[in-house]
């Protein structure tokens, strides 16, 4: 979340006004912003030839969804693209970003939006799938989701918290049902490095359990040898059992795509409705069979992998089994946590960009939650990724993906 800044004038303290990009500079910023996020990191692949091409096409997009919200009558805040790009440029090439803090949840803040309050109908006035934007007459704060304006911060009843009671077995961020009280209690803190392991358990952000010395180890970064098959979150265990480095979030920011496609409009097919087939029919151009996921959060989804095929691979690894192979588009921009808990096998759970398989490769777990697989990333709102359930076996799986916080 990005906090306002305070300057003193003076011997009066006053909070400075928060940045703001106007309008008119607004499609220029923002397409300038994204393909320089993207092209000054190291990815294996890009999504348009040159960042030359890269800026034509956004610029073009982003004037074209400027132009029909100002016409629609929508409100601009200058406030919100500015903060965009801040968290843009603060990517830098860092392959991970610190997790929300628990219980922490971030409104959205839309560039063009109206005055409907929570609860009014609502529907998409001016949009671009090009760069993945949707703006409603909702009130600054507010998404329209199932034709409703709604706070997503105010989705449900708050949980029980430390000492209160845990009918349904959940509790608040921080906290977890104790089944035999019946009563939320303060969740134990694993240990980190140099501590002894805790039933086979450490910190997964910063150890991993050495069993034979029931030892807490530090994850190793890239360049060092794997540590119990576990790596740092920079980095993933390689072929040779060394972490390799994760491809640099930014990489993700425009989708995949092959360099040199040639028509400089980033959808790597060339007719303009990125899909990525040159047809229009909607299909993944590889013969891919891919499930749509519904985007309402959180999303809870469960299937067998053993009744699907086998066509992709994970870079953290891969039994060599079918997958599942779904679809999901972000309702709103933020942090998403990814985790196939309560699955019957062994998981291993990746992300690639854009809506057909063999993208570019974003995210990948194999068991930060022993035997299961839990992956955080960016997702803009309305990005399109698709999520792979694989593993070593096949069987019954869950996967649930939430907002972090």
């Amino acid at each position: 979340m990005l906090l306002s800044t305070f300057a003193l004038a003076g011997s009066i303290g006053c909070k400075e006004a928060p940045p703001e990009v106007s309008a008119k500079d607004y499609p220029g910023q923002m397409a300038q912003g994204y393909c320089e996020a993207v092209f000054s990191c190291p990815c294996d692949s890009y999504p348009y030839s040159t960042a030359n091409d890269c800026f034509a096409d956004l610029l073009t997009a982003y004037d074209a969804v400027n132009e029909e919200a100002f016409l629609s009558g929508l409100i601009y805040d200058g406030t919100c693209p500015a903060a965009e790009l801040s968290s843009i440029e603060s990517l830098a090439c860092k392959a991970s970003v610190p997790e929300l803090p628990a219980g922490v949840c971030v409104p959205p803040c839309n560039t063009w939006h109206g005055n409907l309050a929570a609860g009014f109908p609502c529907e998409v006035i001016a949009s671009s799938a090009e760069v993945g934007l949707a703006f409603t007459a909702c009130a600054q704060g507010l998404t329209c989701s199932a034709g409703v304006c709604v706070n997503p911060c105010q989705s449900g009843p708050a949980l029980p918290g430390i000492g209160e009671p845990c009918p349904e077995l959940v509790c608040a961020a921080g906290a977890m049902c104790d089944e035999e009280t019946m009563t939320c209690v303060a969740m134990a803190t694993l240990p980190g490095p140099g501590a002894a392991c805790d039933m086979g358990q450490c910190d997964p952000k910063t150890a991993v359990c050495v069993e034979a010395a029931n030892v807490c180890a530090a994850l190793p970064s890239a360049g060092q040898p794997c540590t119990e098959g576990q790596c740092d979150a920079n980095s993933y265990c390689g072929a040779d059992d060394l972490c390799e480095p994760r491809e640099p979030l930014a990489c993700g920011l425009l989708g995949g795509g092959v360099p040199g496609d040639g028509d400089g409009d980033g959808d790597g097919d060339g007719d303009g409705d990125g899909d990525g087939d040159g047809d229009g029919d909607g299909d993944t151009g590889d013969g891919c069979a891919i499930t749509p996921l519904p985007n309402a959060l959180p999303v809870v989804w469960g299937g067998d992998t053993s009744l699907e095929s086998d066509d992709a691979d994970g870079s953290c690894g891969d039994g060599g089994t079918p997958e599942a192979k779904l679809s999901f588009v972000a309702p709103t921009s933020g942090t998403y946590v990814m985790s196939t808990e309560g699955s019957s096998f062994d998981t291993v759970l990746y992300v690639q960009a854009g809506g057909q398989c063999g993208g570019l490769e974003i995210a990948c777990d194999d068991d930060s939650l022993a035997p299961a697989s839990e992956l955080f990333l960016i997702l803009r709102e309305n990005q399109e990724v698709i999520v792979f359930v694989d593993g070593f076996g096949a069987g019954a799986y869950t996967l649930f993906i939430d907002l972090v916080g």
